[in-house]
């Protein structure tokens, strides 16, 4: 049992490590995915005390459960987190919220894989590795889509936003509800076999869609940097690592006195600029005007940038060390 109870937490923990690898903003943000992980902890007994009291009272039986109250419950909670980080300004694109959605859906897991485990030890082992490679990937991708979403659409005007994250949360759902389907009917090795490749092959769609908005994203610096000022030909090419911690230094991150200021005060200022904004006013300076003429299709609603300062600090900062400036 000792065997199964590692692999139920190791193996889910190994495949968020290889996601959160793919975000390039990943080195300042290790305590917001811990937070997830346990946001995803909290998710699962939130949900299974709903569940056993419904069944207790005989509003709902096993079948309707698994059917429709967990596909709907589940990942209605689990979006909460998500939801929460997009009002806080935490998210930045899509990568962050594919990551996020990623380590709830991944908490959520091992949760429920211990929980399985324990009801039946003699088979721990056995259980643990058919889970770990099929339900458990299925909780975190489909949460990631719904990260993905809200991350994508955060400078949209309100109602596209709520709209985009309405839909991801209605497709998390639908694919949760025909996996739960699906293990219900089939049986044997069909049911381990497809069960294992919708896991699986749902991840790989997120890392697959993760990436290319990693490459769209660095297109957008290059594009900006060749719009400010045309590079020289010695220039240097910068590595993941290197755009991370760009990112960071726009973001104040290794500065302590802005650190010490904590991320309330931070949510405050972020707060007072974007209250601060005039509904279609074009941005002030000169490089302000040509990001905002390039993120052209992002359309500006009542209160928002068109594109985020950070967007400006980055591109200067990637200038400056590409140039040596």
């Amino acid at each position: 049992m000792a065997l199964g109870i590692i692999i139920s937490v190791f193996i889910p923990l190994v495949f968020l490590y290889i996601i959160w690898t793919l975000d390039i903003y990943a080195l300042s943000r290790v305590p917001l995915v811990f937070g997830a992980l346990l946001w995803g902890l909290f998710t699962f007994a939130a949900s299974f005390s709903v569940q056993n009291a419904l069944m207790r009272m005989g509003l709902l039986d096993f079948w309707q459960i698994t059917l429709f109250n967990a596909p709907v419950l589940e990942q209605l909670l689990k979006a909460t987190f998500l939801i929460w980080l997009a009002s806080q300004m935490r998210l930045r694109s899509s990568i962050d919220g594919a990551v996020y959605g990623f380590a709830v859906g991944t908490g959520f897991a091992m949760a429920e894989n211990l929980l399985y485990i324990s009801g039946t030890p003699d088979r721990a082992l056995g259980i643990a590795l058919a889970r770990v490679l099929s339900v458990s990937l299925m909780h975190a991708y489909t949460t990631a889509i719904i990260g993905t979403a809200t991350g994508a659409s955060l400078y949209m005007a309100q109602r596209a936003h709520a709209q985009r994250i309405a839909l991801a949360l209605l497709a998390s759902i639908m694919l949760h509800a025909m996996f739960n389907r699906l293990v219900m009917t089939a049986d044997g090795v069909p049911l381990i076999s497809t069960a294992i490749a919708a896991g699986l092959g749902g991840t790989a769609l997120v890392a697959l869609s993760m990436q290319r908005s990693l490459v769209a994203d660095m297109r957008f610096i290059g594009h900006e940097l060749g719009t400010m000022m045309p590079l020289p030909a010695n220039a240097k090419t910068l590595t993941r690592q290197q755009v991370a911690a760009l990112v960071a230094d726009t973001r104040g991150e290794h500065n302590p006195v802005r650190r010490a200021l904590g991320s309330p005060v931070r949510r405050a200022a972020r707060r007072a600029q974007l209250a601060a904004a005039r509904p279609g006013a074009e941005p002030a300076s000169p490089v302000r005007r040509i990001v905002g003429a390039a993120a052209g299709r992002y359309r500006p609603a009542p209160g928002r940038p068109a594109r985020p300062d950070g967007a400006v600090r980055l591109c200067l900062a990637a200038r400056r060390a590409v140039c040596g400036a």
